[in-house]
């Protein structure tokens, strides 16, 4: 059985959802977000900047879910809109960190 999952995007409204649900199942959630917590589950991360990436490093989790994304990018035409870069190079640098950590 799945034991720790975490949830990036996890203080947004489906996040706190899901990882309510999933802990009433009995797993362990790991939740991020932008905002610093006191929480021992919750960690602050930033696509932007790599540097909070190493609030996970060496962690272990048998299941990613991503939620976080900026919705000032949805339907933009704009290339050099600054939340499009987050949606693309910026996720792309994260999905590479977990694969390689």
């Amino acid at each position: 059985m799945m034991n720790s999952i975490l949830i990036v995007g996890g203080t947004g409204y489906l996040g706190r959802h899901l990882s309510s649900f999933l802990k009433k199942e009995g797993f362990n959630i790991y939740i991020t977000g932008l905002e610093t917590s006191t929480q021992p589950n919750q960690f602050q991360l930033n696509f932007s900047d790599e540097i909070t990436y190493s609030c996970i490093k060496n962690r272990k989790f048998e299941l990613v879910i991503i939620l976080a994304s900026k919705l000032n990018a949805i339907g933009v035409h704009n290339l050099d809109h600054p939340d499009l870069k987050i949606n693309t190079t910026d996720y792309a640098n994260f999905l590479e960190f977990i694969n390689n950590n």
